[in-house]
């Protein structure tokens, strides 16, 4: 195997896939990386930043975390406005699931 030159989806620069990662990954049987190290580091952090956001149905606080957010802006999608329980709930009651009051 030779070494692989990937794009990082989160940083958008060429990192090395060396021919003992693709082994190992291989043995494990995990698919390639798609970020560099640098930014798999960052998304993985303990520390991390989260952001706290009020929802705008039931006014629970909930976190908005670093990976939710890294996909959220890579699909150039505002921050959520709701907690996943009220957003799960608006989900249904637009499917038809949800029982009309």
């Amino acid at each position: 195997m030779a070494d692989q030159l990937i794009e990082c989806a989160g940083c958008a620069e060429l990192f090395e896939f060396d021919e003992g990662e693709q082994a190992f990954f291989a043995e494990r049987g995990y698919r390639p990386p798609r970020r560099c190290r640098e930014c798999r580091r960052k998304l993985h952090r303990p520390g991390a930043e989260r952001l706290t956001l009020t929802c705008m149905d039931c006014y629970a606080q909930f976190e908005h975390s670093v990976v939710e957010q890294a996909l959220f802006a890579a699909k150039s999608y505002p921050p959520p406005k709701r907690c996943l329980p009220c957003r799960r709930a608006k989900r249904q009651m637009y499917a038809g699931l949800y029982p009309e009051p």
